[in-house]
């Protein structure tokens, strides 16, 4: 297992959402250098307030209960939701923090609760993008490390009110990439701890990303979010995606298997790809479900909340409000690559 290197800070405290339509290669509230807008959320499932109509295009043209643990009939460890092999991109530190007795996870350095997405979740090689473009660096706005590691906003991207998971949150009327009319808080991945891009092949070696997570609000016109992806150099491969209440696997577009039809907000689930021969095997709550065919190069994995829908520009959807927004918690991710 390995060693969760945590930061403990003082939370801010502030006044004041594909089937084959998310496109994506790769306003509102200014944030601060340390990640905090200037309009606070109330709590993990609020409006966002303050927003703007921003502009129309992002970039990736593709781009509760459940269990914790990795598929059982793959190669993740079921106890950890992380393999077994030491050449993680996250690096070698234990993904979680030590759980309280009052049920929060806690900074294992410290043993005081986690205030941070930082003190959760390892993100030594991840970049995140935020549904907002203010006179920070990125068009929409991009956080890398170092910063991402202390990095919070109260609106976008920050702890439930059971300092448990991350909330990653992002509104019809956010900011885009360059080829994606779509909003996103949502996390890219990176290598050399945060300082290059990862762009791998699916026909060398073995690929892995583990994602347990809930999906807890969606756009209320057009209720579709994406909360996990592999994305090639041009476009999506495959993504877990959720329309209404139906579960499922795309394909790029396309359709593939349904995890369920009745999927209820705030139900926790686990997901994992893993990527080998030219393969995408794709697990669902412990439990192998398919295998993707497919050759690809200059990939990377992305994790969070793609919202797939919009209140303007090309991809408007007609009275969707740019207030409507999609809402992700995810409680562990992790990436191996061997």
């Amino acid at each position: 297992m390995r060693t969760f290197h945590v930061h403990s800070f003082a939370l801010l405290l502030l006044a004041a959402c594909p089937g084959g339509d998310d496109g994506e290669t790769d306003g509102a509230p200014t944030t601060t250098s340390s990640g905090a807008t200037t309009e606070p959320a109330t709590d993990g499932t609020s409006e966002p307030t303050g927003t703007t109509d921003a502009a129309t295009d992002t970039g990736e043209t593709t781009d509760a209960p459940g269990t914790t643990s990795a598929p059982t009939t793959g190669p993740l460890d079921t106890t950890t939701g992380t393999t077994t092999d030491s050449t993680s991109t996250t690096g070698t530190t234990d993904t979680t923090g030590t759980a309280s007795t009052d049920g929060t996870d806690t900074d294992p350095s410290t043993g005081d609760p986690a205030m941070l997405p930082g003190d959760l979740l390892d993100l030594t090689n991840w970049k995140l993008t935020l549904p907002v473009d203010t006179d920070h660096p990125g068009s929409p706005d991009e956080i890398e490390q170092p910063e991402l590691a202390t990095f919070v906003d109260p609106l976008y991207y920050h702890l439930n009110d059971t300092l448990d998971g991350v909330v990653f949150r992002a509104h019809a009327g956010g900011d885009t990439t360059d080829n994606s009319g779509y909003p996103r808080s949502e996390l890219r991945e990176m290598t050399d701890q945060g300082a290059e891009e990862a762009a791998w092949s699916s026909s060398r070696g073995t690929h892995r990303m583990f994602i347990d997570q809930a999906i807890t609000h969606l756009p209320v016109e057009k209720p579709h979010i994406v909360v996990g992806q592999i994305h090639d150099d041009e476009d999506d491969v495959i993504v877990f995606r959720l329309e209404g209440s139906k579960l499922f696997i795309d394909l790029n577009g396309d359709d593939g298997p349904v995890l369920t039809e009745d999927y209820q907000l705030g139900d926790r689930f686990t997901v994992a790809f893993e990527v080998s021969d030219d393969h995408v095997d794709c697990y669902y709550n412990d439990t192998f479900i398919y295998s993707h065919p497919q050759a690809f190069s200059g990939a990377y994995f992305k994790a969070g909340a793609y919202v797939q829908s919009s209140c303007q520009g090309e991809k408007e959807v007609p009275g969707e409000s740019c207030d409507a927004y999609g809402e992700v918690v995810i409680y562990d991710v992790s990436v191996e690559h061997t």
